[in-house]
């Protein structure tokens, strides 16, 4: 690093301030619908404070994290798409590289601070706070705007889709009832995290998305094999119970829920695996449209599955290297659990689960996916690197401690 650049880089280490502008351009996701916003945040502030603040040995212990290498290649082959997928403009080169670079960087600098002792702790406690507050002010300010709850489909300030906005706060719902719940904390501490979780709880049910409901189900029953049962028998009596509570309080009709079926689901399969079929090896590319028009009329924009989505625009290749990457995701996410801290894996669950019947392929300016997504896999890699850090320490100790006592 240059010499002149030197006093700003301690002042941003000595005062924590990349942590600081890291957990305000999440918050700001939350809160902010325009996404220029918090996007010009990220490229002034965030970015530049990494650079400075970053030290040679943590991007090198980032770099030999295999989920980070694994979702680096996948954005890099989704980019090279462009050159042989559909027709494109010449500034769909350059805009899909920086979107597969911001998200490469994103990672990373999540990756870096996962590194710090404590900071997913703190990040979630911040993360949480977030999202309560902001489902508060977002239920109470449609009320106040008069819309008739029972009909109303619930998004956020940042997520105008409900879809969306229960797909985020599932994965961080999941993830905090380990870094809050079972962190070591103040009893004023855990029962705010225990009321906000709640508050969470019943905003996803509020969202009316049954893909959200059925991927936080499933998640919380699997974990009860693997970590306290007793948090986990907990948290889904809390869900159930809320929903039976919405349901017979009229929050929402059932009747409502069934009329609107697989929600085209079924079609878009269909039509992303013909999609699939014209280009099955390299696949149609990152940039093609895919919009389509169900029987009725109604525009499908996306696959409304993630496997399916990276088969039919990066074809076998793109595939492969997103399952290699959450293949390595799991693998850290099972080592670093215990039973007082499955919260990777639990996000990853989540993730998985849930991308069987929503969504499409993540490459996005930054917006909920990174949230809901990229972050997730920030926080994995990040954990695998600092395990392959403690490692690679040992045995230096090791030698030193040797050649200290000849």
């Amino acid at each position: 690093m240059p010499a002149f650049l030197a006093p700003a880089s301690g002042f941003i280490r000595r005062h924590n301030l990349l942590p600081l502008a890291f957990m305000l351009f999440l918050g700001m996701i939350f809160l902010i619908p325009r996404n220029q916003i918090y996007r010009t945040f990220l490229y002034l502030v965030v970015i530049p404070f990494f650079l400075l603040a970053v030290d040679r040995n943590t991007l090198a212990a980032v770099a030999r994290s295999w989920v980070w290498r694994f979702a680096a290649l996948l954005l890099l082959y989704m980019w090279l798409t462009v050159f042989w997928g559909q027709p494109t403009r010449n500034a769909d080169y350059f805009n899909y590289a920086r979107r597969a670079l911001a998200i490469v960087v994103f990672i990373t600098i999540t990756a870096a601070l996962v590194m710090i002792p404590g900071f997913k702790q703190r990040l979630f406690r911040w993360l949480i706070a977030v999202a309560a507050v902001t489902a508060i002010v977002t239920v109470g300010w449609v009320l106040f705007k008069g819309h008739w709850y029972s009909m109303y489909r619930f998004g956020a300030f940042g997520f105008s889709n409900a879809n969306v906005a229960g797909a985020v706060y599932g994965v961080l719902l999941v993830g905090g009832l380990f870094y809050l719940v079972k962190a070591k904390s103040t009893p004023a501490q855990l029962w705010l995290s225990i009321a906000a979780l709640i508050v969470m709880t019943i905003f996803i049910i509020l969202t009316k998305s049954r893909g959200n409901w059925l991927a936080l189900i499933l998640t919380l029953a699997l974990l009860m094999m693997l970590t306290d049962f007793r948090i986990m028998a907990g948290a889904l009596a809390i869900v159930i119970a809320a929903g039976i509570l919405s349901w017979t309080t009229g929050v929402f009709d059932l009747e409502q829920l069934l009329v609107r079926g697989d929600s085209h689901r079924l079609e878009a399969w269909l039509h992303f695996i013909e999609v699939w079929r014209g280009s099955p090896w390299l696949g149609v590319g990152v940039n093609y449209d895919p919009i389509f028009y169900a029987a009725d009329g109604v525009g499908v924009w996306h696959a409304h599955n993630i496997y399916l989505a990276y088969l039919a625009h990066g074809g076998v290749p793109a595939l492969i290297l997103l399952l290699l990457m959450l293949g390595a995701a799991f693998r850290t996410a099972f080592a670093s659990a215990q039973p007082e801290d499955c919260g990777l894996l639990a996000m990853l669950v989540f993730i998985c689960l849930h991308g069987m019947i929503d969504f499409g392929i993540f490459i996005e300016n930054a917006d909920w996916q990174w949230l809901a997504t990229w972050l997730p896999i920030g926080l994995i890699a990040g954990t695998e690197a600092a395990m392959i850090a403690q490692r690679t320490a040992r045995p230096a100790e090791s030698q030193s401690g040797v050649a200290a006592t000849g």
